[in-house]
């Protein structure tokens, strides 16, 4: 949510256009997070060393935030690669997190392509990250 954050305060701020800038470096950075992995989805938490990104904790849970920062930084700024970055994250929901019996779950391996998944449909699926 820090990087919608920064976008939605931006206007309210005396420097917009930094608040505007460090959103748009969050929003990276969350997408780098979803695109290094093999499943496309992003772990749970990551890890920042030597120039480098790696999965902490592996799993995904189908968390909100980076849908939404991706969605509040398509609103601010109009940029088509917003727009193309949450459809990337909706594409690895669909192949990695639908289930055929309806609905979807989280995933426990992020790395692998085809990740093993959970059993649980979070609450916060439906209401906030679709």
């Amino acid at each position: 949510f820090v990087g919608g954050m920064f976008v939605l305060g931006a206007p309210h701020m005396a420097e917009p256009e930094k608040h505007l800038k460090t959103g748009k470096g969050i929003g990276e950075t969350c997408h780098q997070m979803y695109s290094k992995m093999a499943s496309g989805l992003a772990p749970e938490n990551s890890e920042f060393g030597g120039g480098d990104l790696r999965a902490g904790a592996v799993y995904n849970i189908q968390r909100p935030e980076t849908v939404e920062t991706f969605f509040y930084l398509w609103r601010a700024t109009k940029d088509p690669i917003w727009r193309e970055y949450g459809w990337q994250v909706f594409q690895a929901f669909e192949k990695c997190c639908k289930i055929p019996t309806g609905g979807y779950v989280g995933v426990r391996d992020v790395r692998q392509a085809n990740p093993p998944k959970d059993d649980t449909q979070q609450t916060f699926w439906l209401a906030e990250t679709l």
